[in-house]
């Protein structure tokens, strides 16, 4: 049976979690996505304590569906049915308008998954298929 990473505690522990946007890391409704939005200079640092809280077993996001076995789209339902935890750092930078006037946007999203959820989750599939196969 699938279960949830229980480091994750350790994580929420180290962060302030708010629900929606805004504050240092939030997390998406309904699901289990953990968003902390930051400069450039301070991912290498938020990336080191990640690995620090999940014992470096850390998956891209862009590599779950093929460790898994399953399509980009299953993994994608997965996620958004809040089934599987997702660890984001988005890069914001500041930018000018052509009017002068100044904003922040996000630059780019680096996303990781617990190893531990991607083996539970294969796990899964390997007992579906069992049982279909004893059937």
């Amino acid at each position: 049976m699938f279960k949830f990473d229980e480091r994750i505690k350790k994580y929420e522990a180290r962060c302030k979690i708010v629900d929606g946007k805004g504050g240092v890391v939030s997390i998406d409704p309904g699901t289990r996505i953990y968003r902390e939005p930051g400069r450039g200079q301070f991912f290498q640092h938020w990336l080191s304590d990640v690995q620090e809280d999940f014992d470096g077993e850390l998956i891209p996001f862009e590599w779950v569906a093929e460790y898994v076995g399953v399509t980009r789209a299953a993994l994608h339902k997965r996620v958004k049915k809040g089934n599987l935890t997702v660890l984001v750092y988005e890069m914001r930078e500041r930018v000018k308008g052509v009017l002068g006037g100044s904003r922040e946007r996000m630059r780019r999203e680096y996303k990781f998954v617990p190893k531990t959820e991607c083996d539970g989750w294969y796990s899964d599939l390997c007992e579906r298929e069992d049982q279909s196969n004893k059937e």
